[in-house]
Parts: C-alpha cells; sequence; structure tokens
C-alpha cells in the first residue's frame, strides 16, 4: 500500500499577515517561525516480507538531526511567487523522529498588497539547496518548475540496528488552508543485500558505495543539477502524481552518486548486510534504466574491492526494489602481471583497469581484476599485441574489430566466452590465422570479413556455438550441433584464402553439411585442409557432389565416420581422408 511524507505546518504560523491599522504605515519586518513537520510511512509495495515498522524507521522517512528543507510561499492562487528557497531547519526533535520542529525566517505580509502576494499555497523541497528557486507567473512561466541541485551523497543509517538511508529527496506542496504539507519521495530506493564470497573467511569493512550508471541513453543521470517540472498551478496537486514529475537535467549533471557508509559496514561470507541507495526515475525513457546501475564497493583508501552491474531496471518513486544478493571480493594483495604493448596498456589505464608502473617493461597493477567486457576496437589498428590480458581471469567479452595483428592467438584467455575481429569500415583486414583452440568456454566467434585469413584453429572449443563468418551476422558455421559449409563462406564471406580449418575435439557436432552445386561448378568447397579429429559425435556428413574440384584432405581420426564410411555421402573421390 503506497504512504505519503506528512509534514503539519502550525494552523497560520507562515501566513504572516500584516494587522497594522490603516493610519499606521505598514513596515515589512522578518519573523523566525516554528512549524511542527511529520513524516509517515514509505511506499513499500515491493519489498514483500521486509514491509515492517522497523525497516521503514530505518529508511529515512523520519526527520534527522541537521535536516533542512527549502521553503517557497506563493501567492494569488498559487501561481505567483512570494519567498523564495527559504532555509528551514529541523531545531526539535528525537532523531529519528516522526515529527519534529522546523524553524526559519519568513518576512510580514502586507494585507493591502495585490491579490498575488497574498500568501495562499506553500512548495518545499527536502533536502535543502542553495540557489534553488521556484518562477511564478511574474516571470512569465506558465507550468512552474523548481531548479534545484540533488545531492550526490546520501548517508548511511543503522538505528537500534535498523539499516536505512539518509537524504532522499522529497518534494511537497498544498495550499495553506489545509494547515498540511504532503511530502512524496522523488526517488526510488534499492535494497542491496551484499555479502563476501564463501572463499574470504574475514569480514571486511565497506566506506563508500559509487553507484553509476552503465547506459548512455539521454536523461540517465544521478545527481547534480535538475529543473523539476509541473510543480505550479492553481489547485493543489495529486498525490499519486506528486514525486513522479517529470525533470530535465542540465548539462553538467553527474552519472553516479555516492552511499557515505560513515565508520564503515562490516560485510562477511555468513550474512547479508542490508544496504539502501535512493535514485531518481530516468527522464526521457518511460521510466527505465536502460543500461542498468554499476555498484562499486570501496574500502577507506578509496580502492574498489568489486563491480557489479544491473541489467535494464523500470521502476516508479516512492518504491523499495529488492535486487538479488551481491557477492563481492575482500580486498587482495596488488596482482602484478606484464603487458608489453604500449598502446594497450594506455587504453586500460585510461578505463582504470590496470596502473602502469613505467618501468620500462610493461609492468602493471590489475586494479580491476572483476574486468568482464573489454572493447579495443577504437584502438585495436595500432595495438601490436594482447599478451598480458590472461591476468584479466575473469574476461568474457573481447572486441578486436580493426585489429592490425597479423597472427592471432587468444588461446591464453582461458574465460573468454565471445569474441570478435572484424576489418574496420573500408579497410581490409590483415589477419592471416586465428587460434581459438582450448577455449572452453567459448561460446559465439565472430570473424566476418576477414579476407586474408589462412588458418582457423577452434579445436577442444567444446561450448562453441555459433561462429560469424558471412558478410552480416546471422549467417553461421556453427549452429547448435550442425557444422555448415557453403561455398558462399568458404570463398565470398569468409575468406578466399581459407586453406586450413582445424575443428578438432567438437565434442557439441554431430553432422556436417556441404552445401555446395546448385548447378554452379565454380561454387565449391575450397578449404584444402580440414580436421575434425576428436569430434567424438561426429556421425554424418553431406559433400559436394560432382561439383566438388578441389581436392580436400580431412581427418576423421577417432570420428564414428571413420569406422562408418556409410555416413558420409556426396563423395565425388575429391576428398581424401585420414582416418
Amino acid at each position: 500500500m503506497k504512504k505519503a511524507f506528512y509534514i503539519f505546518l502550525t494552523a497560520g504560523a507562515l501566513t504572516l499577515a500584516g494587522c497594522a491599522k490603516d493610519d499606521v504605515p505598514f513596515v515589512e519586518t522578518k519573523r523566525t517561525v516554528t512549524l511542527d513537520a511529520v513524516a509517515g510511512d514509505v511506499v513499500s509495495e515491493n519489498v514483500g516480507e521486509d514491509t515492517r515498522g522497523g525497516l521503514v524507521e530505518g529508511l529515512g522517512m523520519h526527520w534527522h538531526e541537521g535536516d533542512k528543507i527549502s521553503l517557497f510561499r506563493r501567492g494569488g492562487n498559487g501561481d505567483h511567487a512570494i519567498d523564495t528557497n527559504i532555509e528551514f531547519t529541523v531545531s526539535a526533535g528525537s532523531f529519528p523522529a516522526k515529527t519534529a520542529s522546523f524553524t526559519g525566517e519568513l518576512r510580514d505580509v502586507d494585507p493591502g498588497a495585490p491579490f498575488s502576494q497574498q500568501p495562499s499555497h506553500y512548495v518545499a523541497v527536502y533536502p535543502y539547496a542553495p540557489g534553488a528557486t521556484h518562477p511564478g507567473l511574474e516571470e512569465l512561466v506558465a507550468d512552474s518548475y523548481v531548479n534545484t541541485t540533488l545531492p550526490a551523497v546520501q548517508y548511511y543509517t543503522n538505528d537500534n540496528g535498523i539499516p536505512g538511508v539518509k537524504g532522499i529527496p522529497m518534494i511537497a506542496r498544498g495550499p495553506i488552508s489545509d494547515g498540511t504539507l504532503n511530502f512524496h519521495p522523488m526517488y526510488a530506493m534499492l535494497r542491496l543485500s551484499v555479502k563476501l564470497k564463501p572463499e574470504f573467511t574475514e569480514a571486511i569493512t565497506v566506506k563508500r558505495v559509487v553507484v553509476s550508471v552503465s547506459g548512455t541513453a539521454t536523461g540517465e543521470y544521478l545527481s547534480g543539477k535538475v529543473r523539476i517540472n509541473g510543480v505550479g498551478g492553481q489547485t493543489g496537486v495529486n498525490p499519486q502524481t506528486m514525486g513522479n514529475h517529470s525533470v530535465t537535467w542540465d548539462a553538467s549533471a553527474s552519472k553516479s552518486l555516492t552511499l557515505d557508509c560513515g565508520e564503515g559496514v562490516v560485510i562477511d561470507n555468513t550474512n547479508e548486510t542490508i544496504l539502501y541507495i535512493g535514485v531518481p526515475k530516468p527522464a526521457g525513457s518511460g521510466g527505465g534504466l536502460y543500461g542498468g546501475y554499476e555498484f562499486s564497493f570501496e574500502t577507506e583508501d578509496g580502492s574498489a574491492i568489486a563491480k557489479t552491474k544491473t541489467g535494464r531496471m523500470v521502476f516508479e518513486n516512492g518504491v523499495i526494489y529488492k535486487l538479488p544478493t551481491i557477492t563481492i571480493n575482500a580486498p587482495q594483495a596488488a596482482v602484478q602481471a606484464i603487458i608489453p604493448d604500449a598502446e594497450l596498456r594506455a587504453y586500460l589505464v585510461g578505463i582504470n583497469a590496470i596502473e602502469d608502473l613505467n618501468d620500462g617493461n610493461g609492468t602493471v597493477n590489475i586494479t580491476n581484476p572483476d574486468l568482464q567486457d573489454l572493447n579495443l576496437s577504437t584502438k585495436a589498428s595500432v595495438i601490436a599485441s594482447i599478451a598480458g590480458l590472461e591476468a584479466f581471469t575473469n574476461l568474457k567479452t573481447l572486441n578486436l574489430t580493426g585489429t592490425g595483428i597479423v597472427n592471432l592467438d587468444i588461446t591464453h584467455l582461458a574465460s573468454l566466452e565471445t569474441f570478435t575481429s572484424r576489418p574496420a569500415m573500408f579497410q581490409t583486414s590483415p589477419v592471416r590465422s586465428l587460434n581459438a583452440s582450448g577455449l572452453k568456454n567459448l561460446k559465439t566467434l565472430s570473424i566476418v570479413n576477414n579476407a586474408n585469413l589462412e588458418t582457423l584453429n577452434i579445436s577442444g572449443c567444446t561450448a562453441l556455438t555459433r561462429v560469424e563468418c558471412a558478410g552480416s551476422a546471422g549467417t553461421n558455421m556453427i549452429n547448435g550441433s550442425t557444422m555448415q559449409f557453403a561455398a558462399t563462406f568458404a570463398r565470398t564471406y569468409m575468406s578466399p584464402n581459407l586453406k586450413t580449418l582445424i575443428a578438432e575435439g567438437l565434442t557439441q557436432i554431430t553432422r556436417v553439411t556441404s552445401y555446395l552445386g546448385y548447378g554452379d561448378a565454380s561454387e565449391h568447397l575450397t578449404i584444402p585442409t580440414i580436421s575434425f579429429k576428436d569430434c567424438v559425435n561426429l556421425n554424418s556428413m553431406t559433400l559436394g557432389g560432382s561439383v566438388q574440384t578441389t581436392a580436400i584432405t580431412m581427418d576423421i581420426t577417432n570420428t564414428p565416420l571413420a569406422s562408418n564410411p556409410g555416413g558420409i555421402t556426396g563423395d565425388n573421390g575429391m576428398v581424401t581422408y585420414i582416418r
């Protein structure tokens, strides 16, 4: 059930209309005003079993010592500005307090002033931001907005063992006659459950959690200068939409924010530690964060001990979203590696993956051992070697589009699942050989338009289910359990120069089909040397028949075909078998 935040104003306390007699001139003065504020429950419809009073109490739905709000007093029908950004500070309460008093200064209003200057409505924003503005009709603003700065830092709280977060922005608007101002959260809240991986037996202390936007979509910002739209108007706002205003971010806004954990939060491998972080609903993307979030857990010295990403998220403000448990590494001694290529080192420094020790030998400290995705396409043409990348033991995706390496060997990247190497636009790839043998985790190999490729070795790639080798993605050499050959694969799309294909030990392959002929004798298989040795489940092969004119040597040792020639059809005598 959705519930709002409430802040009750002492009746008449902020009206401050002058009481002067007609024969006494009005003199504007300022008065110190104290108001009572009451905060209600947070929306908790997405938390499930964790919807309980204690958890709500820890989430900052109560006021905390030092809290400040920006108060804007409005006149007429609520669409004229009287006072802009008056600072009210919490002054009394037993914190965290459901009820607290706020104190600030407001000026008296001349009772003879025009209707547009007679106080009628209030708008308030938490937390207070210096320089916040809320223009009115006198500035020709028809749909009034608030310009403010959303904080870059939130604060972990733990009240009597109940975790929470302080500093979640809220907004309120209402008529003075109600005597009540209803606050609504402008953020959704992410609930993180964090623990160490089982192999780390000693607890650690996390000082900060930095959350950043992974994608590049418009409107995906997390803190900084922002315009909150649709705040003005002549009547009170709908509680169901208050807090869900559209926002327009300034170009200077940031794609990150920090949860300050104060003295630190202890993380161990037994208990899940609960952390809350508030995030704004993205602007311009239908409430969805398409790139997801990246969380970096940091120690006292600022080093990241773990990073993890979410997928695309769609959410509403004022709702708590429980994320899957995050398991992280404990801090470890710096891992050193040798990365000989200076251009590769420079790129890795730029993405904060390494620290270059500049010793003349290519020695580096690995600063992001959890690196999983590496796209070198913008630098591949000047990188002469990828030696040393094996130090990133979690590397799953590597893109070398545009590489200048002639003999490409990726056999040292044991965790690799996806590899791409294509020529840059309007360029011819210099790659003559690609050795991916033994990569038991490799699932996708994309080597489109490598026209000079002579040797391809995919032996032992037992997880391989897709090899893209056509002029466009979607044409496969390996698709499921079938290895397909076509003249267009060999001659046009893959490489007219391909002379050797080594596909040994591919236990997933059961059938090889050569799509040849179609009445054109020029369209035939042109790979002179092929090895299917140790493909222990390969029991069927269809060759091209009479149109096959290139002599081929094919190794089928330790395959069912070695002892069952009847499993081979379409052989016109141009293939010599090694059994």
